[in-house]
C-alpha cells in the first residue's frame, strides 16, 4: 500500500501525543496523586498541564526534527522513552543525574539482570511499534526557506500556548517540576546533559591529599603488624540486620561474635557511583561532587603515603575508580566454577585463599573486600540454594512478578550470607596464629527499596528517598591485641556505638585505628578518638 506523505508538522505532533500519554503513566499518577487524587476541581488544571506539555514537546521536537535527522531523532526519543517507561514503572526509579551516572556504569552482567519478558513488551509496543511507523511513513519536507518559516509558526504558537497556561496556573505548576524526574523523555535529556557537564569537569589531574601522612610515634615502634579487613557491603539496608532489631534473625552468627554494632548510620548517597567514592574521600556529603571526588586522593592515598600496604579484593562490577591507584585483585576473573557463573560469583569467593593471604603479611596492611552482598533485583542469585532459611524466595529478576513477602524473603536469604561472611572473617582473624593487630569494619555503600511506597531497588533521589534507601548497617571487631596497642578502651566503644554516625565518619575512623597522622584526619569524625 502506498503511504501518502505527511507534512513533517504531523509526525511530530503525533510523536509529541504519543510521549505525552503512551509513555508518561508514572507522571500523571505522580502528579495526581500530589494533588490529592483526581478530583472535579482539579481537572481543568490536569487538562491545561496536558495541552501545555504536549506544546513543549512539540516546540522542541520542531526546533529539533530537519530534514535527514527528523526520523532519525524521533526513533532513538521512541526506543529510550520505551526503556525509561518500564524502569520508572517496574522500580519507581527516578531518571536524575546519579542514575544517569549508575547507568553508565552498569556492566553487561548487570544489564543481564534487568532483562526479561517484560522489558521487551514495554520496548516492543512503545517504542519499536511507534518507532517502525515513524521510520515507514513519509514525510513531505518543504524547501528551506519554507520548511524553516513553517517551524517558526509552529513553535510561536506553542510558545503562546505554554505561556498562557503557565501564566494561568503558576503556582499549580510547581508540582509539574517536582515530578519532572518522572516526565520522559525529558529527565533523560536533563539527566544526560548533567552527566555530561559532570564528566568534563573531571580533569584527571588529581589534588593530593595527606602526602605528611606517617604512622603515629607508637604505632612506628611496634613489633606486631597492624590489620584491618575492610568490608563494603552493597544494597544491604539496616533495618534488615536482626542486631538492629528487625524481626528476623538475619544475622545469627555475627549476634556471638562479640563485636560493635553501629545501630543509626546514615549512607552519603543512594547508589554505588556516590556512596562509594564518598565514603573514601573527605569529603563530606555536605561538600561532596562526583567531579570533585574524582579531582583528588582519597583515603587509600593517604593510606599509601604513611607506607601501609593497601589492597582491593573486588567481587562486584568496579570500585568507582577509588582503587585505581593501589593493587587489586578481581575474583570473578580467577573462575572458580563453584562459586560464579560468567562474570557474577557468591561472596565467598572474597574469602579464597584469605587465611594465606593474613598468614603472609609482614606489614601494616589495609585489605578491602568489596561484596556483591545483597545486589538487586536477582537477591537469589546473591547466595547458594543451601542457604536460603527464608522460603518462599523470589526467584526472579523481574521483581514484580514475585510478591512482595517472596522478595523480602530472597533479600533477607541474601543478608543471612552476608552474615555467613562475615562471621566466617572474624573467625580467621580470631584463629590466625601469626602475631597481628587485626580488626574488621563493615559498612553498606547504600540500602534497598523493596516495594514500599511502590520503590525497588535504590538510586532514588536522596532528597525523597526512604529510610530504607539511606539508612545501612556498620559493624567493627577490634582484636585485643589492637585494643591493646592503639589505647582504645573497650567499654568507652560499647557506649559510642549507640551514636549516630554516617559515612563522613568512615575516612577518619580508618585512619585513626590504623594510627596515622595527617592533616587530613579530623578527630572530631573519628568514631573512636574519644576512647583512646
Amino acid at each position: 500500500m502506498q503511504l501518502r506523505p505527511l507534512p513533517s508538522t504531523i509526525p511530530v505532533l503525533l510523536t509529541s501525543l504519543w510521549l505525552l500519554l503512551a509513555c508518561n503513566l508514572p507522571f500523571w499518577a505522580a502528579l495526581i496523586e500530589a494533588d490529592a487524587g483526581l478530583t472535579a476541581q482539579r481537572l481543568p488544571f490536569l487538562f491545561a498541564a496536558g495541552i501545555a506539555l504536549w506544546a513543549y514537546f512539540n516546540l522542541v521536537l520542531t526546533l529539533l526534527a530537519w530534514r535527514w535527522i527528523g526520523k532519525p531523532l524521533i526513533v532513538i526519543l521512541l526506543l529510550v522513552s520505551a526503556v525509561a517507561t518500564h524502569f520508572i514503572q517496574q522500580y519507581g526509579v527516578h531518571i536524575d543525574v546519579d542514575m544517569m551516572r549508575n547507568i553508565m556504569r552498569t556492566t553487561p552482567g548487570e544489564v543481564s539482570e534487568l532483562l526479561g519478558p517484560q522489558l521487551l513488551l514495554s520496548v516492543l509496543v512503545l517504542g519499536v511499534l511507534p518507532a517502525t511507523v515513524v521510520a515507514r511513513w513519509p514525510i513531505a519536507w518543504r524547501p528551506w526557506p519554507r520548511e524553516a518559516l513553517s517551524k517558526l509558526m509552529v513553535s510561536t504558537a506553542s510558545l503562546l500556548i505554554i505561556g498562557a497556561i503557565v501564566y494561568l496556573y503558576q503556582q499549580d505548576f510547581a508540582r509539574v517540576r517536582q515530578n519532572h524526574p518522572l516526565l520522559t523523555p525529558v529527565n533523560v535529556a536533563f539527566a544526560a546533559d548533567r552527566y555530561l557537564n559532570e564528566q568534563s569537569h573531571i580533569n584527571g589531574e588529581l589534588l593530593a591529599i595527606g602526602q605528611d601522612a606517617h604512622l603515629a610515634a607508637n604505632a612506628q615502634h611496634q613489633p606486631t603488624p597492624t590489620l584491618l579487613v575492610v568490608v563494603i557491603g552493597e544494597s544491604a539496608r539496616a533495618d534488615h540486620f536482626g542486631l538492629n532489631g528487625y524481626s528476623r534473625d538475619t544475622t545469627p552468627q555475627l549476634a556471638r561474635a562479640g563485636l560493635l554494632n553501629f545501630p543509626d548510620v546514615s549512607a552519603c548517597g543512594t547508589s554505588t557511583a556516590i556512596s562509594l567514592p564518598c565514603m573514601f574521600s573527605n569529603l563530606t556529603r555536605d561538600h561532596y561532587s562526583a567531579a570533585a571526588a574524582a579531582n583528588r586522593q582519597n583515603l587509600l592515598d593517604v593510606l599509601s603515603h604513611a607506607g601501609i600496604a593497601v589492597q582491593w579484593r573486588i567481587n562486584t562490577n568496579d570500585c568507582e575508580g577509588v582503587c585505581a591507584r593501589v593493587a587489586q585483585e578481581d575474583m570473578p576473573s580467577l573462575g572458580d566454577r563453584t562459586l560464579c557463573q560468567h562474570d557474577s560469583c557468591l561472596d565467598e569467593m572474597l574469602l579464597h585463599r584469605l587465611p594465606e593471604r593474613i598468614a603472609a603479611i609482614k606489614e601494616n596492611t589495609v585489605l578491602v573486600l568489596h561484596q556483591r552482598g545483597s545486589h538487586g533485583p536477582g537477591y537469589f542469585l546473591r547466595y547458594p540454594p543451601a542457604a536460603a532459611r527464608f522460603l518462599p524466595d523470589c526467584q526472579h529478576q523481574e521483581l514484580k512478578q514475585c510478591s512482595q513477602q517472596e522478595i523480602i524473603n530472597a533479600y533477607d536469604n541474601s543478608i543471612a550470607y552476608t552474615d555467613q561472611i562475615l562471621a566466617s572473617i572474624i573467625t580467621m582473624l580470631k584463629t590466625d596464629n601469626h602475631p597481628l593487630n587485626s580488626a574488621l569494619l563493615y559498612v553498606s555503600d547504600h540500602g534497598e527499596s523493596l516495594g514500599e511506597y511502590g520503590l525497588y531497588l535504590h538510586g532514588t533521589p536522596y532528597a525523597i528517598a526512604p529510610a530504607a534507601q539511606k539508612q545501612v548497617p556498620m559493624l567493627a571487631w577490634l582484636s585485643p591485641n589492637l585494643l591493646r596497642d592503639t589505647g582504645i578502651n573497650s567499654r568507652c566503644t560499647q557506649r559510642v556505638a549507640t551514636q549516630s554516625y554516617s559515612h563522613d565518619n568512615f575516612f577518619h575512623t580508618v585512619l585513626g585505628m590504623m594510627q596515622v597522622e595527617t592533616t587530613a584526619y579530623d578527630r572530631g569524625l573519628d568514631i573512636f578518638a574519644a576512647c583512646r
